[in-house]
């Protein structure tokens, strides 16, 4: 079996051979590998096996994959989900998950679309082949084409709001609900895809000759979106541009595919598109690009909810004592109090206790995607321990890359020593 997704056929179960060990993966729904089962041979060429996994999701993320059925109306879902008690009723998001049933409404309306063209181009596929039909002089590229007019592709989706609201979980919950089957689907954090276009982009330009000058961008966009007739919902989370080169490159590749291909884009962001890359060096020439997200994307504004979902406390956690484990900060006393200081430690120490669930912390390290290895001196039971200078002070310095790859690894990093 394979699935399919941006252009590219991808078997569902893959092998990859490292000396005397092989390393079988399998591809979920959500399109990410997991190391399922790593055989290697002993000194008598007998095969053992270990079964393991080393995929880490969000918590939501991980619930809607298990309880969602693919094609389900994302409003029954949220319904049901509340219902039995794995959601709280929240009016702002049940109005957000509303907007989004309309989208998926008109994604299904467009499959619907679809079928009926394809129809309709079989039929004239028959009629050009006909003596008649040649006759005339009728052209079989365009009866057999069926790509839709990317004016009838519906409307995406920028919500943003502040912290905690809701937004990737309304976001995560609609993609769950969309049938893969029947549509393209990738959802991806926003610095993830852009370190993916960068990749992309290095890899087309080492294809280039040194005499062709050909722009690779659209190249680059039919990768990520193929020019085809099966629509493509990308869901970004956590979208902002920091810098010029994002800026500029955002503007680029999206406008792109915008304008030429068949791609519904759903995103969050913690500010209004009035407002991404503010203050930023030359905005003006990334202003062009906010005006057409504003055109493709409905802006759903969740700054009503005044919940920040993240710093609550879980009536599990109440019912085993850990409230504890919800303190942000432990700020130590500067004039020597050694008593206050000693209660700070220890509420940390069990703080860390709670969240480890007991755990010994032990030394590992992570991989970046392009192989290198970032060393965490404490970890256990996806709980990361730092100083301050291991993080920000380091030899060699960490990067952007290496800080995706904790906070993909960790659901908690705790951070000793911070300067004041």
């Amino acid at each position: 079996s394979s699935s399919c997704w941006g252009g590219f056929k991808v078997q569902s179960k893959k092998r990859e051979r490292l000396d005397d060990c092989l390393f079988v993966f399998d591809r979920n729904k959500q399109g990410a590998w997991t190391m399922i089962l790593l055989l290697f041979r002993t000194t008598t060429t007998t095969i053992r096996t270990r079964s393991f996994s080393t995929v880490v999701q969000s918590g939501a993320a991980t619930i809607f994959s298990q309880t969602i059925q693919p094609g389900t109306n994302v409003v029954d879902a949220y319904h049901q989900l509340t219902h039995d008690g794995i959601l709280s009723k929240d009016e702002q998001q049940h109005s957000i998950i509303q907007q989004l049933q309309i989208i998926q409404d008109s994604l299904k309306d467009d499959t619907t679309t679809k079928e009926a063209e394809e129809k309709d181009v079989n039929k004239e596929k028959e009629s050009s082949s006909s003596w008649f039909g040649n006759l005339f002089g009728s052209n079989n590229e365009t009866n057999t084409s069926t790509k839709r007019p990317l004016a009838s592709i519906p409307k995406g989706a920028y919500l943003w709001g502040g912290p905690g609201c809701g937004k990737s979980l309304c976001m995560d919950l609609f993609y769950n609900c969309i049938d893969d089957l029947e549509h393209n689907k990738r959802r991806i954090h926003f610095n993830d895809f852009m370190l993916d276009i960068h990749q992309r982009l290095h890899q087309l330009k080492q294809q280039q000759t040194d005499n062709n000058n050909d722009d690779i961008v659209p190249r680059l966009v039919n990768e990520l979106v193929p020019s085809s007739s099966s629509l493509t919902v990308l869901c970004l989370d956590e979208m902002q541009i920091t810098d010029i080169a994002d800026a500029m490159m955002i503007k680029r590749v999206m406008g792109e595919m915008f304008v030429q291909t068949p791609i519904v884009c759903i995103m969050t962001s913690n500010r209004p598109p009035c407002d991404l890359y503010q203050n930023g060096l030359q905005r003006e020439l990334f202003l062009p690009f906010i005006d057409q997200l504003q055109q493709h994307c409905h802006v759903l504004d969740m700054t009503a909810s005044s919940t920040d979902y993240r710093m609550l406390t879980t009536s599990a956690d109440t019912e085993n004592g850990s409230s504890a484990a919800r303190k942000t900060y432990y700020i130590m006393d500067d004039n020597d109090n050694h008593d206050n200081n000693r209660h700070l430690q220890s509420e940390l120490e069990d703080c860390i206790q709670t969240l480890t669930k007991g755990q010994k912390l032990q030394s590992t390290t992570v991989q970046t995607r392009t192989g290198r290895l970032v060393q965490v001196p404490h970890a256990a039971h996806g709980v990361a321990r730092f100083d301050f200078d291991q993080l920000c002070s380091g030899k060699p310095p960490m990067g952007a890359e290496d800080f995706r790859v904790l906070a993909r690894a960790f659901s908690t990093i705790v951070v000793e020593n911070i300067p004041q």
